[in-house]
């Protein structure tokens, strides 16, 4: 009876190992996927987003937006910016039009978008792009539907500082809420909630107005470039 019995205990003890075992190998795993989602691609709340890539990447996806960093930080690549690293800072309107270009599959970098006009940006003639201003509801409507034809939506907002501030909006989360990425990160991986109404706009910096909007559509084997000489403001 008593080698029964030690032989059950054997038997729970190796049991009880066994599931501790795995529970340990289960926790890690979570961990790690957990750990995975923090740095690289990474997706928004909004299930309508598209993903952004943190990552320093020369190349690009269609349909994944590369953020660019404009000021100091985790995600400030300086290859992005070539001869130019000391002005990103006042460059948020480059880092936009290299963000929203890159989710429609035009691969230019903030030094090529400088490049172009020897240190001057322009909006408009970008690749195999219509350029449009559309107010920025109505452009993210595109790009929601678009199948990733429409790019997200630049727009600029003068009372974010004393100069104005370019945004991208990336994604809708209901009836006039929206997702800013900030090319300016000191919030959240850049990503803000935003209400729009018309014009008008509130946000984390308080309330405000909206008096540029811009947007590109991928057009390939058209030339429909429009507004191309309208340059950046910081």
């Amino acid at each position: 009876m008593q080698l029964k019995q030690k032989r059950m205990l054997k038997r729970l003890r190796q049991t009880a190992f066994f599931a501790a075992a795995m529970w340990m190998i289960l926790t890690l795993q979570v961990h790690a996927a957990a750990a995975g989602q923090t740095k690289g691609t990474q997706k928004a709340d909004s299930t309508q987003n598209p993903k952004i890539d943190y990552t320093d990447s020369m190349e690009i996806q269609s349909g994944t937006v590369r953020y660019v960093q404009q000021n100091a930080g985790e995600y400030f690549y300086s290859d992005y910016w070539g001869g130019w690293a000391g002005s990103a800072p006042h460059e948020c309107g480059t880092s936009s039009i290299s963000m929203a270009l890159s989710y429609v599959g035009i691969n230019k970098t903030p030094a090529d978008i400088l490049n172009a006009h020897n240190g001057t940006t322009f909006f408009g003639g970008w690749g195999e792009t219509e350029f449009l201003k559309p107010d920025a509801e109505t452009g993210m409507e595109n790009y929601l539907q678009g199948n990733g034809t429409y790019s997200p939506v630049i727009i600029h907002l003068p009372n974010y500082s004393q100069a104005g501030h370019y945004v991208v909006l990336v994604g809708k989360l209901s009836d006039h809420v929206y997702q800013a990425l900030d090319p300016w990160n000191e919030k959240d991986d850049a990503v803000w909630e935003i209400t729009i109404n018309g014009n008008n706009v509130s946000y984390y910096k308080g309330t405000g107005v909206i008096d540029q909007t811009y947007q590109y559509y991928y057009s390939p084997k058209e030339d429909k470039v429009s507004d191309a000489d309208i340059p950046a403001r910081s």
